[in-house]
Parts: structure tokens; sequence; C-alpha cells
């Protein structure tokens, strides 16, 4: 593509950018960054243990509920986790934090960790304000997986799990049955693209290795794309900036002018570290052997991709999960209120002694 041809694009797409409510460029551009850790001064800083990490982040919690309280400015509803799902994975909010903390941590050279519970805080904080805003369509009506399941095989999603041991998301736009899709209500599409970003948050290979998202968009305009722009905002925002997804590259197969001319509209922008990981070939069977391994890949996700079953990760589609919302929420409630109602945050050695005297936790 000549510099001529990309400068038009380019004022085309700055043009509807302007005009557009959504400004869903401009946000996903803003947005794509916040997906990495970025480590503050004076930021607190535990060596080894985890439940000592675990201490320390729900004593940061209750005291920004305290906080919320006496500015009564609304934000201490937001820790019941009123909205979360994580019951619908049989989890606990134990494990919620943890997956946070685990996300700001890193190795040291003795194999041991040092988990930075100010920034499993700040992401902890964007999660719970994300599930606030927009989480009630994810409790009522209830969470159910074979629900769930229907809709992400009609938007043509799946997982599986490559050579690296990272988890693939594959998403065949392309090949969606846009009559049935239409039928579909954001709020049945938000479930389903939440229930997947969880799904891969509690997934253990992807919490270590990481996760690759590729996406088919052969014969998809430019229009196309763009109908779903409100709804991507809304999961970008869950999945970039307030989630503990360890996102490690983007491959687009299929890809046309438009969608070259993006990538490299978003280099601009983006971070060079950040630039290199999304990835454009126009048919993709060699290059997605080559990144991620041919017994993961789906069958039909490529014209050159061969017609047989290829394992991918196996998901429990009969398995009932219903969960009343009251209880959910009940539950959420008991779990924080417990927890958090006899502790006192002062972030030194001291303190934690003497809460594990009182055996708080």
């Amino acid at each position: 593509m000549d510099n001529r041809t990309w400068r038009r694009m380019f004022s085309a797409l700055w043009a509807f950018d302007v005009t557009s409510p959504d400004r869903y460029f401009t946000k996903h551009v803003q947005l794509v960054p916040s997906t990495d850790r970025k480590i503050a001064e004076g930021d607190l800083i535990i060596p080894g243990d985890i439940s000592v990490a675990l201490d320390h982040l729900y004593g940061l919690v209750h005291q920004e509920r305290i906080d919320a309280v006496e500015l009564r400015n609304g934000n201490a509803a937001k820790w019941q986790f009123r909205n979360s799902i994580h019951i619908t994975f049989d989890k606990t909010l134990d494990d919620i934090f943890r997956l946070f903390l685990d996300w700001s941590a890193v190795e040291t050279d003795d194999g041991g960790k040092l988990f930075n519970v100010s920034m499993a805080f700040r992401r902890l904080n964007a999660y719970a304000d994300w599930l606030e805003q927009e989480g009630s369509v994810l409790v009522d009506p209830p969470m159910n997986i074979g629900d769930i399941m229907k809709t992400l095989d009609l938007m043509k999603f799946s997982f599986s799990h490559d050579k690296h041991g990272r988890l693939v998301g594959w998403h065949a736009i392309s090949d969606v049955d846009m009559a049935e899709y239409a039928k579909l209500s954001i709020e049945d599409k938000i479930r389903a693209f939440t229930w997947a970003i969880h799904y891969t948050m509690y997934d253990t290979q992807a919490q270590q290795n990481g996760i690759v998202q590729v996406l088919k968009l052969s014969g998809i305009t430019f229009t196309r794309f763009l109908m779903d722009s409100k709804l991507n905002l809304i999961m970008e925002k869950l999945a970039l900036h307030c989630s503990t997804l360890n996102w490690c590259m983007t491959i687009v197969v299929g890809s046309s002018r438009w969608s070259t001319a993006l990538l490299r509209i978003y280099k601009t922008f983006f971070p060079k570290t950040l630039g290199t990981r999304y990835h454009f070939f126009a048919h993709g069977y060699k290059e997605l052997v080559q990144f991620l391994g041919e017994d993961c890949l789906v069958a039909g996700f490529d014209e050159n991709i061969p017609t047989q079953s290829f394992p991918t990760t196996t998901i429990e589609r009969n398995k009932p999960i219903i969960t009343p919302a009251t209880r959910q929420t009940e539950r959420n409630s008991v779990a924080t209120e417990s927890i958090m109602k006899n502790i006192e945050y002062v972030a030194g050695p001291k303190d934690f002694d003497e809460r594990k005297k009182r055996k708080v936790f």
C-alpha cells in the first residue's frame, strides 16, 4: 500500500471516529496499553508467601470501603462483588484476589515470587468498577452454561491450547450467520464474552503461559467490523484494562487492505512492544502452524486447514450452572463481610503478626 492510499484511509478513519458517538478507535488505542503491568513509586511489595500478600490486599480493599462509606460516594457497594460470576466457576473471593496477586507477581532468581499488592489492588479496583457498571446482566437472569455455549457456538468462538501451552481463543467472525447473530441481544453477547474471559482467567495454562487471540476476517467489510463497536468497547475494557489476562499476541487471518491499514495506524500510537504483538496474514495456515503448532488448529478456521476435528479444550456443556442472583449476591456479601469486618489495615509486619494472633484469616 502506497503512502497516498494509506493517508487517505487514515483520514477516513479519523473522520469516522470524530463523528462517532462511541469513539471506538480513540478508546481502543487508550485501552490497549493498559493490558501491561505498571509499577508505581511507593507500591507495596510482598515477597514469598501469597497468603501474606492476600492479607494485605484484603486490607487495602477494606480501607477503600471505609473511605467510600465516609465520603458517601456510592463506591462501597462494588466491594460486595454482587455481580461477580466466580460462583459459576466454583470459585471464591479468595480465588479472585489470588488471581490478581499472581498477575502482579514477578519471579525472583531463587524461584520465589514478589507480589505487588498495590498493583493487584489497582487492577482489582478497575475490575470491581466494571462489574458494578456493566455486570447486572450477568446475574439477572442467572447464567446457564448451556445457553452460554449456544451463544459462543453461534459466534464461532472456541478454545484450544497451542504447542507452547498458551490458551488460544479462536473467533471466526467471517463464518457467523448474521441472520441468527442479529437475533442476539447485546446482553446475550456480553454474558457470553464475559464468561469466555473468565474461563480464560481461570485457565491454569493461560495464567502461566499467556493467551493468543486468532481472528478470521475473510470477506469482512470495514462497516461490518464496526457494527459491534459498542460491544467491543465494553468487552475490551474488561479484557485489557480490568482482567488478569496475559495477552501474548493477536493473529488475524484473511486480512484485507483496511485491516492492514488499521494495524499500521495502531502501531503509530502503541508502544513498540505492543505493536509487535499484532500479526496479519492473507491466508494463515502456514503461519498458524509456525506460531501455534498443528494439533491446536480449529477445523474450518481457514480454507487450507483440513476438515477433520482437532483436539480442543473440553467444556462440560451439559453441566447445570444455574445460580440464582439473590443467592449469588448473598454469598458474595457474606463472604466479603466475614473477612473484612474484623481487619484493620496498616502496612506493617507488627500488624500482620497481631492479626495472625487474632486468627482473622
